[in-house]
């Protein structure tokens, strides 16, 4: 049995990325879009403040109808640790992290959870977890739809830009419902 090979493109990783350098001081989170083919195509930035399950279930009921008007699917979860977190967790998944992506797998066994290690300039290396069939979750690859070193020159030049203020969150979002958390427009 072959095990299922995932990539981001580059709107998706420039997403997080910019999630992350907007709250470098806190842990940020989202979900993944793609397809059955691993591809993950987006990133839809959820919190960057503490998450409650009233407000995670609304922003899942929403990218769900996202999803079906822009034939897409939730395909996982990221997670940028905040700086606070002990170097020893830091690139791991939480408790939290891991649920969200159990919930999710629940719809999607194809579901990853990826989680973004902290440095604000370049590229930032990711480690991608897979739920495995005895239910524990192991690290595989991700592969980059761009070339990484094309990708760490845009990134250093989106935050040169601010485009990190640009991106707005879910938690932006319900503080002024103006703001697309969908960030549709942030990278053009």
């Amino acid at each position: 049995l072959l095990q299922m090979e995932y990539s981001i493109s580059a709107i998706a990783y420039h997403k997080l990325v910019l999630h992350g350098a907007r709250y470098p001081s806190r842990t940020v989170t989202g979900i993944l879009l793609g397809n059955d083919d691993g591809f993950i195509l987006d990133a839809v930035a959820l919190f960057h403040t503490r998450t409650f399950s009233p407000m995670l279930e609304l922003a899942f009921l929403q990218v769900e109808e996202y999803c079906e008007r822009e034939d897409l699917l939730i395909v996982g979860y990221y997670q940028i640790n905040d700086e606070a977190t002990s170097n020893k967790n830091k690139h791991n998944p939480d408790h939290l992290a891991k649920t969200i992506t159990n919930k999710i797998h629940l719809y999607n066994p194809n579901a990853c959870l990826l989680m973004i290690h902290e440095n604000i300039t370049g590229i930032r290396p990711c480690s991608l977890y897979k739920k495995q069939k005895d239910q524990s979750w192991s690290e595989i690859e991700l592969h980059y739809a761009d070339e990484p070193e094309g990708l760490q020159g845009e990134v250093v030049e989106n935050l040169k830009e601010g485009l990190q203020y640009k991106l707005f969150d879910f938690d932006n979002h319900m503080d002024d419902i103006s703001k697309d958390w969908f960030n549709r427009n942030v990278l053009y």
